[in-house]
């Protein structure tokens, strides 16, 4: 990109974010917000004599508490993904907890879809760090926070601004990302979510963005057994089908969902399935961040309140 090209990019990027901290948010961004978001810690938990970045044989990964939104930050040695950035509020906050973790350049940004609670914090990210690809799914939204995303992504100096297509990424040491992409472009914006399998030699993560039933079904050939599953569209009746769980199987289930939202996320049917599974379930909106720690033979979560179908938003 020329210099001049690179000029109309950051001076798009002004006035879109000025736009964004002058209170013009989309309604669905809106009604997301809740009155303060929670002040997040610079940093997990981490394993006892076990600095960050020092071990490369250790993955981490933090299912950061950005309230009614997902945030997933995965840090495998000097190898760093992160998928989704919660709402424009909450971005600055993700980039201050990941901080310590980085080891730039982040090798890997995943936008699932454009919507503003999965997207909307990227600009501080991409302010923030140096980041060698972002991958998004090619679907526009016509919304503040899509435009800013594009424009501070497109603009972004030694960073590929590519549309996903399936692959798999080596992190090392046996340890990939696998990639998998909608098999057509849905009505609906969730069934149009990127998808990750994240494997490390034993253990494996599917992180689902917000993947509805139909897009579950459509996919299904490609999903196996999976030791945590991080649970689609915030634990909602639309998502988690029983035929899905029945393939994947999984042992441990994570819920990113604000609490008091006003979807009543997680929902009493995707709860009651998922629990039906024999998978423990837990919840940001219950334990915060929660941290999985594996080593690739085992893995740990920090995670110790378990939801039960009292703790469904639509009781």
């Amino acid at each position: 990109m020329n210099k001049h090209l690179r000029l109309l990019a950051a001076l798009a990027a002004f006035f879109l974010i000025a736009l964004l901290f002058s209170g013009c948010y989309e309604e669905d961004e809106q009604a997301l917000i809740p009155d303060e978001p929670p002040a997040l810690a610079e940093g997990a938990p981490r394993q006892e004599g076990v600095p960050p970045g020092t071990d490369e044989k250790l993955m981490t990964i933090h299912f950061i508490d950005v309230g009614q939104g997902d945030s997933i930050f995965i840090d495998f040695g000097d190898y760093e993904i992160l998928i989704d950035a919660g709402l424009q509020k909450y971005g600055k906050a993700v980039a201050n907890y990941i901080a310590d973790f980085v080891e730039p350049p982040i090798e890997l940004v995943i936008a699932t879809h454009p919507d503003a609670d999965h997207i909307g914090g990227f600009p501080e990210i991409i302010n923030m760090f140096d980041i060698e690809k972002i991958l998004y799914n090619g679907m526009p939204k016509n919304t503040v926070t899509y435009k800013t995303f594009e424009v501070m992504s497109g603009g972004k100096q030694d960073c590929e601004f590519i549309v996903a297509e399936d692959a798999i990424f080596d992190m090392g040491n046996g340890a990939s990302i696998e990639i998998i992409t909608p098999v057509k472009r849905y009505k609906d914006v969730n069934d149009n979510s990127i998808v990750a399998v994240l494997r490390y030699n034993d253990v494996s993560i599917l992180l689902t963005g917000d993947m509805e039933a139909k897009s579950e079904a459509d996919l299904l050939d490609r999903f196996s057994q999976t030791n945590v599953l991080k649970a689609a569209h915030h634990g909602s009746r639309t998502s988690s089908s029983v035929e899905f769980l029945d393939r994947i199987n999984p042992e441990c289930v994570i819920i990113s969902a604000g609490l008091g939202n006003v979807y009543n996320h997680p929902h009493h049917a995707a709860l009651q399935r998922l629990i039906d599974t024999g998978s423990t379930v837990y919840g940001t909106q219950k334990d915060g961040t929660i941290t999985m720690s594996t080593d690739g033979n085992t893995y740990s979560v920090t995670a110790t309140a378990a939801l039960t179908l009292a703790d469904a938003g639509d009781n």
